[in-house]
């Protein structure tokens, strides 16, 4: 069984391994479709992810089949399965414009720092 993260769905605890190369190069249009402004409707992108969220169980669960997520798990759960799997592959969420805090202010850098998460921390002194 490979490492992962706990995650209830389908009634009962399933350990959610991260996203494998081969996962990812299968399902590249699933993840495209996380992606805003691709041109991906609603409907597909859902079969998509539905497609996704079951190959990254079968890493752990090679029985679980279409039919038990169909009829046990809502979306809620297919996307607490990829929201599981994603960060642990090196995935991350990127603003569309960066915000304020994270484009220093080249004249202020008094009392704040950057954190490696790209947060900016102010001190309160």
């Amino acid at each position: 069984m490979m490492e992962g993260v706990t995650v209830k769905v389908l009634r009962r605890e399933y350990v959610v391994p991260g996203v494998t190369l081969r996962l990812h190069f299968r399902h590249e249009r699933a993840l495209e479709s996380l992606q805003p402004g691709k041109g991906i409707d609603a409907k597909e992108g859902n079969r998509l992810l539905i497609a996704f969220a079951l190959d990254i169980l079968r890493q752990n669960y090679p029985d679980i089949t279409e039919d038990d997520l169909l009829d046990n798990a809502s979306l809620g759960d297919v996307g607490a399965i990829v929201g599981a799997a994603l960060p642990q592959s090196g995935y991350t969420r990127r603003p569309l414009e960066p915000s304020p805090s994270q484009s220093p202010d080249p004249t202020s850098s008094a009392g704040s720092s950057t954190q490696p998460d790209g947060a900016s921390q102010t001190s309160s002194t």
